[in-house]
């Protein structure tokens, strides 16, 4: 039964080639390819950017959901469910909770109908959930991160590298960085932008460590 969770895992992981990766250079986009395409390319740039985003999402929902049952099943198979049932559960709901309720996807062709009948008022509200979506997706890979390390150490498991450190730059208010973009007339709104353009690029690594080990020790085990 673990294998299939571990296969689950290692397609996730797969799945990185093509869900993780750099959009453009933004300086190209910026200064380039925004005026020679006539406000053209700042569109196909708004799907790229949620996309990104909501693929990410879903590979890790899958791959957190194949942890949980790996972890779960692993504890019923060596007899050590009862020690650790209230911290299996407590991990459960924990990812349900912030997977079910608080990331979301953003739906880019929601979004961009959403914002052509708002007059494009609904690009502010996408703007503010893409302002705090990657601090919300490394705080929970934090806090799992952190309870699963507990889990698998009373599991025998080893759990060296099962460490997520926060980057303290992607919190960001969306309020002070509204006000700045209007004093500065837009020049720190330019700032701002290249933030979350760039926000996945900075953080893709230590996510991918993460999983590299996780599926590491878990092939380990299998053979051993």
């Amino acid at each position: 039964m673990m294998l299939n969770e571990i296969q689950i895992i290692k397609d996730a992981v797969f799945q990185r080639k093509t869900t993780d990766r750099p959009l453009i250079n933004y300086w190209l986009y910026l200064f380039l390819l925004s005026w020679i395409t006539f406000g053209i390319y700042p569109l196909i740039l708004f799907f790229q950017r949620i996309g990104r985003i909501d693929k990410f999402i879903a590979r890790k929902r899958i791959y957190y959901g194949a942890v949980i049952d790996y972890t779960e099943t692993l504890a019923r198979s060596t007899g050590g469910y009862e020690s650790v049932a209230g911290e299996i559960q407590a991990l459960k709901d924990l990812f349900n909770m912030t997977y079910q309720r608080k990331i979301l996807p953003l739906n880019a062709g929601l979004s961009f109908f959403y914002v052509i009948i708002t007059f494009g008022i609904w690009n502010w509200v996408i703007c503010y959930r893409m302002n705090k979506i990657w601090d919300m997706l490394q705080s929970f890979e934090y806090a799992f991160d952190q309870q699963l390390s507990s889990l698998w150490q009373t599991l025998g498991l080893k759990t060296d590298g099962l460490t997520f450190n926060l980057v303290s730059a992607k919190k960001r208010n969306f309020a002070l960085y509204l006000f700045l973009s209007f004093i500065t007339l837009g020049i720190w709104g330019i700032v701002w932008d290249y933030k979350m353009h760039t926000d996945p690029d900075d953080l893709y690594p230590q996510f991918h460590q993460v999983e590299d080990h996780i599926l590491h020790t878990m092939e380990n085990r299998s053979v051993a």
